[in-house]
């Protein structure tokens, strides 16, 4: 089934030449840092556009979010395009952050600090304390 959707909607495909965007198969395990909501906050994209699928995304904010754990450069370079493109709000990124870090399993003071990098390069705000 995995080969058929990534052949049907993959890179290169028709879906891709027609509506500019392609499928291709994430480790959802990566995303590390996530809230339980981060479902209901998800949109779908190119409604009507797909009669048998119903593609969604997941917020601006908690794609910011999932990128904080692994913060290489590809990470950064996303961040600093969604935070522009998408004028994200820093207290609504905090607000979702603090709830998605009760659920983080790994280095808390290793993730505050990338987090607050981000506050303070992007929203000029200086370090918060999150215990």
């Amino acid at each position: 089934m995995r080969g058929k959707l990534l052949k049907w909607a993959g890179s290169g495909s028709e879906l891709e030449k027609r509506h500019g965007l392609y499928l291709h198969a994430a480790n959802t395990e990566l995303m590390l840092l996530e809230t339980p909501e981060w479902k209901e906050r998800s949109v779908q994209i190119l409604c009507g556009k797909l009669r048998n699928i119903r593609l969604m995304a997941i917020s601006p904010e908690d794609l910011v979010l999932s990128k904080l754990s692994r913060y290489n450069d590809r990470d950064r370079e996303d961040i600093r395009f969604l935070i522009t493109k998408h004028r994200l709000k820093a207290g609504k990124l905090i607000g979702y952050y603090k709830s998605a870090r009760k659920y983080f399993v790994g280095d808390l003071c290793a993730l505050d600090l990338t987090f607050n990098i981000i506050l303070k390069e992007y929203f000029g705000l200086q370090a918060h304390k999150f215990d």
